[in-house]
């Protein structure tokens, strides 16, 4: 029996017992290759991340650090004095001596064509670049002159696509204040008509939202975005398009309530439709990097400038 056995193995046959120990060996080896596998694709792009981190950080700050003593915005006035900016390889200057001033309180809109320097307009206003020639101020204190961290208490921006942070409801708004209450919350989600929302889910402020915001709709990201900013209670706030993922009565009750305390806070708006900034005190129309027009809404139409063109392809394609 014992040669006949011998002879089965020589011959390339393997018993029972046998053949389930290698099965069982292959599993536990196979396990540790397949993630090994797995692993290999993410190290490269970890890699490739990093690489882009480092680039990075080794270039120059887009901005110098303040000059001076370090000034303090007294106020929300805004002051632009013969801006100009640039783009490295660009055609054309971004903005050309461009010059306004807006006072303490007042509500003005900026619009344009595609292009014509809008955001530019208003990276300015949070120094998120400087001008390569020309002055800009708020509160009377040139913003090359004013700390970082003075400058976020004394502006907010809130962009078209604001970012919204892994975490509760409520710990995306406190990012502007941690010290701020429930009711302030709550107050600030009532302004951008989110507090029935808020409300209703498990939780309230204690809610998660999400990675990045991810079981949010894009209006709802940019309704937070704005509460948030109205929480650090700015004197000027910024609002880059904020609302363009709002529906048109969504819209209007937030800039009703947004504009309910004119003349306490200097409210900047790069309009995404026209209908919402009839009543601005001012509105300021940019074509090509220029300022070319400058007043009220009623009054800009009549001129069939910039402006009457841009609204009446606003009524056009209300129309449709």
């Amino acid at each position: 029996v014992a040669a006949a056995a011998a002879t089965r193995v020589e011959a390339g046959f393997v018993g029972l017992p046998g053949l389930a120990a290698a099965v069982a060996v292959a599993w536990v080896v196979m396990a540790p290759a397949r993630a090994l596998e797995e692993v290999v694709p993410d190290l490269e792009q970890a890699l490739a991340a990093a690489a882009r981190l480092f680039e990075l950080a080794d270039r120059p700050p887009a901005v110098a650090a303040p000059v001076g003593t370090g000034e303090v915005p007294r106020d929300g006035s805004i002051s632009v004095r013969g801006v100009t900016v640039t783009f490295a390889n660009a055609a054309s200057a971004a903005l050309e001596a461009v010059d306004f001033e807006i006072g303490h309180g007042g509500y003005v809109a900026v619009v344009g064509p595609s292009g014509s320097g809008k955001s530019t307009l208003v990276e300015l206003l949070v120094r998120f670049r400087d001008p390569v020639a020309g002055r800009v101020a708020v509160g009377g204190a040139d913003l090359r002159t004013v700390e970082a961290s003075r400058l976020a208490e004394s502006v907010a921006m809130v962009p078209q696509r604001p970012d919204i942070f892994f975490g509760t409801l409520g710990d995306n708004l406190r990012i502007a204040d941690s010290q701020a209450d429930d009711d302030r919350c709550w107050e600030a989600l009532g302004a951008v008509d989110l507090r029935s929302w808020a409300e209703g889910l498990e939780g309230g402020l204690d809610a998660p939202v999400g990675e990045r915001g991810e079981t949010l709709s894009g209006g709802q990201r940019q309704r937070i975005a704005i509460a948030r900013a109205l929480l650090r209670e700015p004197q000027v706030l910024v609002l880059d398009e904020a609302t363009s993922e709002l529906d048109v009565e969504t819209e209007r009750h937030v800039m009703s309530s947004l504009t309910a305390t004119r003349g306490s806070r200097t409210l900047v708006i790069v309009a995404h439709r026209l209908d919402t900034i009839e009543d601005a005190d001012e509105i300021l129309v940019l074509d090509g990097g220029r300022l070319v027009e400058r007043g009220r809404h009623d009054d800009l139409v009549g001129s069939d400038g910039v402006y009457a063109g841009l609204w009446r392809r606003h009524l056009d394609a209300l129309a449709v």
